[in-house]
């Protein structure tokens, strides 16, 4: 009969048993199998093509000889205008007419990371991205996003392929693709909604040095593009306020339900609900 001494496996024999069996992904690791470089961000200054151009409609041209604006109207376009871009995109990022009065923009190199498929699909996580609201404003030739609520630290705006003008009424503009006037804000215009990139990439990164000297901003906000809130048609508040209608009259069947079959209406469901945010402070703007 085995004692129990012989019959127990010996500590090196487990040892080589699991090196064994962690020999095919530790071959995985290190033969045929690159793994991807880090993402690497970078921004630099795209500075404008100085050219010459009359008074923009409330700019101030400061000591410095760059512009600061901080207002202006807001332009109305109907919720069902089709977003059709505009007839003739600027050719450069900063037209000329208005470049003399802009430092420059942010722009973003990026080199390292996971290649994309053969479709040229990268995967991302589902995190959907931020949204910000609020206004861009030029001060001394910085252009800034200043958040609505006071949450974010002023920054520098930048966008990919974005396109600098002065619109049909000479206010200095920022558009982001497809260039239409759903895209396109008001240098100093109110209640302007910005959307940042999402799929894992970074809301904000550093600003390049040239522009965080002159401007005293430490960083740039990742946008990948601008919208106006445009105003809410009669057919999108319809809809809005018979959807309510319709869940308030379910809400009420399964209240008046639950007292008809003998429970006590304190303990029944409620028989009606609160508006719902999007009628009173819809994603359009009200008339």
């Amino acid at each position: 009969m085995r004692t129990r001494r012989e019959s127990a496996i010996s500590p090196l024999a487990l040892l080589l048993l699991a090196a064994m069996l962690s020999l095919p992904f530790l071959l995985y690791l290190t033969w045929g199998h690159d793994a991807p470089d880090p993402v690497q961000y970078k921004t630099h200054t795209i500075p404008g093509v100085p050219g010459i151009g009359g008074p923009i409609i409330g700019m101030t041209v400061e000591p410095s000889g760059y512009g600061t604006v901080t207002k202006a109207p807001v332009e109305l376009v109907p919720m069902d205008e089709p977003a059709e871009p505009m007839a003739s995109p600027p050719e450069a990022s900063i037209a000329r007419d208005v470049a003399s009065f802009i430092r420059g923009l942010p722009d973003l190199e990026v080199a390292g990371g996971p290649k994309p498929g053969p479709d040229a699909t990268i995967l991302c996580t589902l995190e959907a991205p931020p949204v910000w609201r609020g206004r861009i404003e030029l001060v001394d030739g910085c252009l800034l996003l200043r958040d609505e609520r006071m949450v974010e630290p002023v920054s520098l705006v930048m966008l990919p392929a974005p396109a600098i003008f002065r619109d049909k009424d000479r206010y200095l503009s920022v558009a982001s693709m497809p260039y239409g006037r759903q895209n396109t804000l008001r240098v100093g215009e109110p209640e302007g909604v910005f959307t940042g990139q999402g799929c894992s990439r970074p809301n904000f990164l550093p600003a390049p040095p040239q522009l965080a000297k002159a401007c005293g901003v430490e960083r740039v906000v990742n946008l990948s593009r601008i919208e106006r809130r445009p105003v809410c048609s009669e057919a999108e508040l319809a809809r809005l306020r018979q959807q309510h209608a319709q869940t308030t009259l379910r809400i009420r069947t399964q209240h008046d339900r639950c007292v008809a079959g003998g429970t006590a209406p304190a303990n029944c469901p409620p028989p009606v609900i609160p508006q719902p945010i999007e009628l009173y402070e819809p994603g359009c703007r009200l008339p």
